[in-house]
């Protein structure tokens, strides 16, 4: 079953909820900008664009899962510099200490 988009009465209706639930929303959405240097960015959209680039056991975050960066180097036959990968692995270690801070 395909829905259409929201009209402005369905919005209308959305908002009415959320006060009913005491719930106040932002009229505009905050886009949230990282900067990213230019030398960074080719290794970002590399890590962006690996599926389970991370390892879990249960809550905790183990780090890069280094046989899918490998497959996925090999599969995408992508040249991989050695300052790359080690950005790659500093992207995975930050990630993962930043997961691992957070409570369950």
């Amino acid at each position: 079953m395909r829905r259409g988009a929201a009209t402005p009465a369905d919005d209308a209706d959305w908002q009415q909820e959320l006060a009913a639930w005491g719930i106040d929303e932002p009229d505009t959405e905050r886009e949230t900008f990282i900067p990213v240097w230019p030398e960074n960015w080719p290794v970002v959209q590399w890590w962006l664009s690996i599926p389970g680039f991370l390892k879990f056991n249960q809550n905790a975050c183990l780090g890069m899962d280094v046989l899918a960066v490998k497959a996925d180097a090999e599969l995408s036959q992508r040249t991989i510099e050695p300052d790359d990968y080690r950005k790659l692995k500093t992207i995975a270690r930050t990630l993962a200490e930043e997961l691992n801070r957070r409570e369950p």
